[in-house]
């Protein structure tokens, strides 16, 4: 019934394809054969938890004769054709990514009593993983921003999937971003959570990690996150989280200084902007609650590294409360040995 069900498939197939299909036929015809095809080969193929692995590569091989089978016989139907009414004998390679390739050799295919139509052979496959390689690949790489696009390494990122729930490190990245990756390594449908003081948590449901082709590894979920500033009780001011005063050895603000602030591995440079009478504001560290480190250099001083300064938010829990940076640094001037 398969075969004839199949022989129906593949003619319409070639119709809608505008082809012909020319198959190699060796029965002898005679007055009493019906007319119809069938496959030589009946041919299964499994993992070893028994499940039926419809997409896996069949080629079959007959002295110089060689074809790669049809990996589905109809919608819902699981099994190989495309070798019509074929003797022979036959040495068949299976193969899948993530499995070991199988071969069976000697797959003899004969002729009925009658010599109307090939005795299909039946063909039991069953392949086995292939052993994967030591290779780790985490399952998400999450990138989390302010509104502003401004990295946020000190947010909390929670992975759930139902069986378990893992908070995620964070590692920097290019240009000062931080990606946050983690859990086991393994696939299935996780809910990711993103939170951080003085900003809306951010639930990203469904998200999904796949299996790679290699079928040992994942495909790591890539998610963008967008952190908006808090709303209850809040107002809409930006607040910078570090006062940052430097002078110089005179007591004149020094503006054209480069000041680094750090904080766990992330360095964020902080940009000066005029606010009249020789003073400055600086800027680039806006509601960012934390421990720093500050490192203020010029050219002709000596770079000065203070901290660390704690900041933390407000009562309400909608700003930073900015924490004074008082910097004096001095002129790098070598003074000569005295002479004997």
């Amino acid at each position: 019934m398969r075969s004839s069900l199949f022989l129906g498939l593949s003619g319409l197939s070639a119709l809608l394809a505008g082809c012909i299909v020319v198959e190699d036929v060796r029965r002898i015809e005679g007055p009493s054969c019906q007319d119809y095809a069938v496959e030589s080969l009946n041919l299964s193929v499994r993992d070893e938890q028994g499940a039926e692995l419809c997409d896996a590569k069949v080629v079959a091989r007959d002295g110089a004769f060689e074809r790669e089978l049809l990996s589905e016989l109809g919608p819902g139907l699981c099994g190989w054709g495309g070798l019509l009414e074929r003797p022979g004998t036959y040495e068949l390679t299976v193969s899948k990514p993530g499995f070991e390739t199988a071969v069976r050799r000697n797959v003899v295919v004969g002729m009925t009593a009658d010599r109307c139509h090939v005795e299909p052979t039946r063909v039991d496959v069953t392949l086995r993983r292939a052993a994967c390689p030591p290779v780790f690949v985490e399952s998400f790489q999450i990138d989390v921003r302010d509104a502003f696009g401004r990295p946020l390494c000190d947010a909390s990122v929670v992975a759930r999937d139902g069986r378990s729930e893992q908070t995620l490190r964070a590692s920097k990245g290019p240009d000062g971003a931080c990606f946050w990756s983690g859990s086991d390594g393994r696939p299935g449908t996780y809910q990711v959570t993103v939170s951080m003081p003085g900003f809306e948590t951010v639930v990203v449901p469904e998200v999904v990690v796949e299996l790679a082709e290699n079928q040992c590894t994942v495909r790591p979920a890539e998610i963008d996150v967008r952190l908006e500033p808090a709303t209850v009780a809040c107002t809409e001011e930006i607040v910078e989280t570090l006062a940052v005063d430097i002078r110089d050895e005179r007591g004149a603000e020094v503006c054209d200084a480069r000041v680094v602030a750090s904080s766990g591995g992330l360095d964020i440079e902080l940009v000066p902007s005029p606010v009249g009478g020789g003073d400055c504001y600086w800027s680039g560290l806006p509601e960012r609650p934390g421990l720093y480190t500050v490192t203020v250099s010029k050219p002709g001083y000596l770079t000065r590294k203070v901290g660390p300064f704690e900041a933390s938010l407000d009562a309400l829990g909608c700003h930073v409360v900015p924490v004074p940076v008082n910097v004096t640094i001095q002129p790098d001037i070598v003074v000569p040995p005295l002479e004997p």
